[in-house]
């Protein structure tokens, strides 16, 4: 499935995150592309948390991130996001 997106979304890296329903939090489950530091970071992400998957989670609707330097919300995610080179994401839910 995660092969399948990255393909129609022309995305170079992807991952696919799990709610733990007992803890209220998404952890990744699968990913290609990012490096170790990437997946520390987003081990855990709550609804609580400004990112696209956090916002993903809270409003209960698909987020699209198109400039990461452009979304204030982001702001607190921008280092990681350069670090693991990307500039857009997309979170659904």
């Amino acid at each position: 499935m995660l092969a399948g997106v990255i393909e129609l979304l022309g995305a170079d890296k992807g991952n696919i995150q799990l709610l733990n329903p007992e803890r209220g939090v998404l952890t990744i489950a699968v990913q290609h592309g990012f490096d170790q530091d990437f997946l520390d970071f987003f081990r855990e992400v709550s609804a609580k948390d400004d990112s696209a998957c956090g916002r993903a989670l809270r409003l209960q609707r698909p987020i699209v991130v198109e400039d990461v330097d452009a979304d204030e919300l982001f702001a607190r995610y921008r280092s990681t996001a350069r670090a693991a080179h990307f500039r857009s994401v997309v979170s659904t839910r």
